[in-house]
């Protein structure tokens, strides 16, 4: 997750403690599969308008996305 976040290589290799990038590849190649995976899952959406519905989406399942500023807020979950 962490080279998903920088897409640096060699700042995860330092922070795994590996001492040599083959090890760190691999561990980069399980990652960016379960990324993928991850991309082609289907959610459900929700808008909440309230802390009522937002307390409501939460004990769902939903987790936040986005909160837009006039009131709403943008939620999903896993079908």
């Amino acid at each position: 997750m962490e080279y998903q976040r920088t897409k640096d290589i060699m700042h995860v290799k330092y922070l795994l403690g590996h001492k040599t990038i083959q090890c760190t590849l691999i561990y980069i190649n399980i990652e960016q599969a379960i990324f993928l995976n991850e991309a082609n899952d289907e959610f459900i959406c929700k808008v909440t308008h309230n802390e009522k519905e937002e307390t409501q989406a939460n004990e769902a399942g939903f987790t936040l996305v986005r909160d837009r500023g006039d009131g709403t807020q943008l939620c999903k979950k896993r079908k």
